[in-house]
């Protein structure tokens, strides 16, 4: 358990050891990510030169150009001021990491040379300012400029923040796996005064296995001494199970005989065993074999043959019991979908109804028209009757309209349907071949209102029902035997 445990502290160790390399990399890569933004600040320097010089290139405005380059020193006055502040906190960070002074140190350097070039940058703009003057365009142009330096600076100072505390959680990680170490120096120290224990315990198995030895000995010598009465117990034993082997032959030998002489089984005849003389015996047996020869051939399967047919039976009442129980509930279902169709029908029925009436006065122009059951009672199998009275006539069945009446009552129908459930495409093929024109009409107006939620294809020859179409297709057949298609869009 020891050696497993200084295997484990091994394991952490090199696993604390693990990490301060990556702290050490983090470290590494924090003075990359400075030198980097050191970079940045000379690159934006630079472009502060190009700006100079562009500025000493305008010779119109010299007073604007000099009172700019006034609020510019102000300005890097408190940029350099926004510098010395972040490399205070930079250096108070970087005090207890030796890795990264000599980086900070020259990047300080750095930063001096780059306020002493700026500083000797903004005398000579200030003395070129006042020989020279600048375009208010390019004015623009460079105050533009100087902003974004600006901003660049300040991101650069956000940047150096967040590198200190990158720096300062690197080093909270090291102090955490310098107190493992030390933690785990504690634990080897108190594994190892285990491992003391341990090997004192051990001498002390040692000397109890000496004793444990010796009681083995003495246990040894009591087990021959019972092997040797085992050997003399197994040689009784076998002679005994020859006597009862030969025991057991002659009982099988006489339950043989009393089946082949009486078809009996030993226990089947015990209730018969009667103590006789040896004479009477003989006469009893006698009789019992005549007795046996007039009750004539036994059908000994008859046992087996009432089993079969009782399981036979029961299965066959379980079966019965099943298809009742099947049929009882094929009749509850049954009853309960004949009882929801009605309810359904029912329902779907008075809103056919309804709106067979709607649309029967908006192609009729007026009117009146109903569905009835002829059997109120047996809504599933009863007919139904179609009653239209159109203008101008009695209310009568639709047997008695005339043909065009006729169609378009069913046509009235048809949409009525539709209307319970909405279609989103639907085809009508020589639907208006029986009406008169001004039901075509009415027919195609109200067709091109239902449009606006399906989608119609109407096969016709009537003139009408073209005309409210969106798009025509025909066949025309300019010449004899060939045949052409014919479209247009009325859009």
């Amino acid at each position: 358990t020891a050696k497993e445990r200084v295997k484990q502290l091994s394991e952490s160790l090199k696993s604390a050891q693990s990490a301060l390399a990556d702290s050490d990399k983090n470290v590494s890569a924090i003075s990359e990510r400075l030198k980097k933004a050191e970079l940045e600040l000379a690159s934006g320097r630079e472009k502060l030169d190009i700006t100079s010089r562009v500025i000493q290139k305008n010779n119109d405005t010299l007073a604007k150009l000099g009172e700019e380059a006034a609020r510019i020193t102000d300005s890097i006055a408190d940029l350099d001021e926004q510098y010395s502040e972040a490399n205070r906190a930079e250096s108070a960070i970087n005090a207890d990491t030796a890795v990264s002074n000599d980086d900070i140190r020259a990047s300080q350097q750095q930063l001096a040379e780059l306020r002493r070039e700026l500083q000797k940058a903004n005398e000579e703009q200030t003395a070129l300012a006042v020989r020279q003057m600048a375009s208010v365009k390019e004015q623009s142009a460079a105050s533009a400029e100087i902003e974004r330096l600006k901003r660049e600076r300040a991101s650069f100072g956000e940047r150096k923040a967040q590198l200190a505390s990158g720096i300062e959680s690197d080093r909270e990680t090291i102090r955490g796996i310098e107190l493992q170490l030390s933690e785990l120096g504690s634990s080897i120290g108190v594994d190892r005064g285990a491992v003391t224990a341990l090997t004192d315990e051990l001498h002390a198995m040692e000397q109890e296995r000496a004793s444990h030895l010796k009681l083995l000995d003495e246990t040894r010598e009591r087990h021959e001494n019972c092997l040797a009465r085992i050997g003399e117990l197994k040689e009784r034993l076998h002679r005994n199970e020859l006597s009862e082997s030969k025991l057991k032959g002659d009982l099988e030998n006489m339950a043989d005989r009393i089946w082949q002489d009486y078809e009996l089984t030993y226990e089947n005849a015990l209730p018969f065993r009667k103590q006789l003389p040896a004479a009477q015996m003989h006469l009893r047996s006698d009789a019992l074999r005549r007795s046996i020869k007039e009750l004539g051939e036994v059908n000994t399967s008859a046992i087996e043959d009432y089993r079969s047919v009782s399981e036979r039976y029961e299965d066959l009442s379980e079966q019965c019991s099943d298809l009742i129980k099947a049929k009882q509930d094929l009749t509850e279902l049954i009853d309960k979908l004949t009882e929801t169709m009605q309810t359904e029908f029912t329902a779907r029925f008075e809103q056919i109804r309804a709106n067979f009436s709607e649309t029967f006065r908006e192609l009729f122009g007026g009117g009146r028209a109903e569905l009835a059951l002829a059997d109120k009672s047996d809504a599933l199998n009863s007919n139904i009757d179609i009653i239209a009275q159109p203008p101008g006539k009695k209310l009568q069945l639709l047997s008695l309209l005339s043909g065009g009446e006729q169609a378009l009552t069913a046509i009235a129908l048809l949409f009525a349907i539709l209307k319970l459930k909405p279609a989103a495409f639907c085809i009508l093929d020589e639907i208006d071949t029986s009406l008169d024109e001004a039901n075509v009409d009415n027919f195609a107006g109200y067709l091109k209102r239902y449009a606006s939620g399906t989608q119609f294809i109407i096969i016709t020859h009537r003139k009408g029902a073209m005309a409210v179409c969106d798009s025509l297709y025909g066949v025309s057949m300019e010449e004899k035997g060939v045949s052409s298609i014919v479209s247009a869009k009325f859009d």
